[in-house]
Parts: C-alpha cells; sequence; structure tokens
C-alpha cells in the first residue's frame, strides 16, 4: 500500500497582494558602466505617459539581487517608473576583475547617468543603502531624495 503525502495541502497559499505583483515581472535592461555591463528590472517605463513618472531606484543588499524587489516594485509602478539594479558581480549584471570599495557608488552613478534619471529617489537595502548613501555623496545634482533601509553607516565626524 502507498503512503504519498500531499505537500500541497500543507504549503501555504502565497497572499492575493504577492500573487498580483509576481504577475508583473519587471523587464530586464542592459546598460554599459565602464568595463562591465549593469543589469536592472525595470517597471512602469513602458507606458506612454512613463516620462511623466518620476524615477525609483532600488538597490539591494550584499550578495543579493535585483529580484528581491519583486514583491514591492510593481506597486511603486503604478506611480513611478521602476528601476532594481543588480550591483556588478550580484544578480544578471557582469563580472569585475577587482572590486574596489567604492565600486558600489561607481554602478550607481553610471547607471543613474546612463538612464537620465532626473528627479530621482533611491530606495536601498543595507549594503545597498551604504553604496546609495555614497553615491550620493559623490554625485548630489543626480539624488532627489534618499531612503536607506537597515543600513549602519559610520560617518566620519
Amino acid at each position: 500500500m502507498s503512503t504519498a503525502i500531499d505537500t500541497a495541502s500543507t504549503e501555504p497559499a502565497l497572499p492575493d497582494w504577492a500573487q498580483w505583483a509576481l504577475g508583473h515581472p519587471g523587464r530586464s535592461h542592459r546598460v554599459p558602466i565602464e568595463d562591465v555591463e549593469l543589469h536592472a528590472l525595470c517597471w512602469g517605463d513602458e507606458a506612454a505617459d512613463a516620462g511623466r513618472k518620476p524615477p525609483v531606484l532600488l538597490v539591494h543588499g550584499h550578495r543579493a539581487h535585483a529580484h528581491w524587489w519583486d514583491f514591492i516594485a510593481p506597486f511603486l509602478a503604478q506611480t513611478h517608473r521602476v528601476y532594481a539594479l543588480d550591483l556588478s558581480g550580484m544578480g544578471d549584471s557582469g563580472r569585475r576583475t577587482v572590486y574596489p570599495k567604492e565600486v558600489g557608488a561607481v554602478d550607481i552613478i553610471g547607471f543613474v547617468q546612463a538612464m537620465q534619471l532626473r528627479g530621482l529617489t533611491v530606495i536601498g537595502h543595507s549594503n545597498g543603502g551604504l553604496r546609495a548613501l555614497a553615491a550620493a555623496g559623490r554625485a548630489p545634482d543626480w539624488f532627489d531624495h534618499l531612503v536607506a533601509i537597515d543600513s549602519y553607516p559610520l560617518f566620519d565626524d
């Protein structure tokens, strides 16, 4: 006699909001920056009125990737053009031969400038928040707002 276990009934279903978000995947976009090609997922940039929507850049934490934002980006895309960046060496972005301390800030600035993202809000999680703070410090004219979530910055003073 077979005693198969029905695992379908023991796994919780995703809530409706999560199913909706995952039903609206981002489109891949690639941008060459210096000696590497960066990958980003984009939501809300294909509509005719996309130019009137303010841009939001989402930056993941260390050893993560752009898909970490799949559950929130479609909701933000209702009012914004949303870009979730894969920092170099992570996700679907290209790899570098060396990774100096400022490389995350260089990636962010390069992507923002290549995409001409004016009026930009950056939301960075953990290490992504630190890289976004460094980028805004190096090129402040490109950033209007910055949100660093669960980041631990150390300032000289």
